[in-house]
């Protein structure tokens, strides 16, 4: 298991046993399990992340906390774009799709409404940061 595995696993397990609802550094803060198939091994990933709702479809975004490479699960979304994820009590089928262009300037411009610190993300990398689309399925 990897050391970002070993640190998002107490976070799904909060998040499993309480319907979503998370303490601690998350206490109040939107979030959602993301399960994806492994780019290399089809094994499943799962992923809290923070979220935003844009009518029927979740918006995440690919910050990796300001590092310089995209997040693991965006790799294995773009391998394999159909995925599940978690919100709340519900488990819903995703389609995921990068959001481009103005659209993806004003999800963006919404996250960092809702979560300010995620302008400190980008602000740590070169790399614009990618906003990505779930619609569910």
């Amino acid at each position: 298991m990897s050391a970002r595995e070993e640190l998002n696993r107490p976070v799904i397990e909060e998040f499993r046993a309480n319907a979503g609802v998370l303490g601690g550094q998350f206490a109040g803060v939107r979030m959602l399990l993301l399960t994806t198939r492994g780019a290399r091994t089809g094994q499943p990933r799962t992923v809290p992340l923070t979220y935003l709702q844009d009518g029927e479809t979740f918006v995440v975004c690919g910050a990796n906390g300001g590092r310089d490479t995209n997040p693991a699960w965006l790799t294995n979304l773009a391998t394999t774009p159909e995925a599940v994820i978690e919100v709340d009590t519900r488990t819903i089928p995703v389609t995921a799709s990068i959001v481009t262009g103005p659209e993806r300037d004003r999800l963006w411009q919404a996250h960092v409404a809702q979560l300010s610190w995620f302008d400190g993300f980008q602000q740590a990398t070169s790399r614009p940061i990618p906003v990505v689309a779930l619609d569910p399925r």
